[in-house]
């Protein structure tokens, strides 16, 4: 519906909402590729909400043991927080050091 009536902004954010019910249901394949195509939109609502998705999409890619892309996402999605000051850049932080799943 939103790809036809909408900005893409709202396809972009629909894609990541749906890649985070996924990931809660235990589906990270299907997860990562919302997340994946939210991002291939670029339009998720700005570098924040990028980060987030890049967030979603390291926990997916964790789930199915793809750790390096994992860590990879996690990386940039901690690049994009860390000059903000935001809690969320300390929980990446831990993740990516230790590499736990999330």
């Amino acid at each position: 519906m939103f790809r036809d009536s909408r900005p893409r902004l709202w396809e972009g954010t629909t894609h990541f909402r749906i890649a985070e019910a996924h990931l809660s249901a235990k589906l990270p394949a299907l997860a990562a590729q919302h997340a994946e195509q939210a991002l291939a939109l670029g339009c998720t609502g700005g570098e924040v909400a990028r980060a987030q998705v890049l967030t979603t999409l390291g926990s997916a890619l964790n789930a199915l043991g793809q750790l390096d892309r994992a860590q990879a996402c996690r990386q940039d999605a901690l690049s994009i927080l860390e000059p903000t000051g935001s809690p969320e850049a300390a929980e990446l932080r831990a993740l990516i050091q230790s590499r736990v799943s999330a």
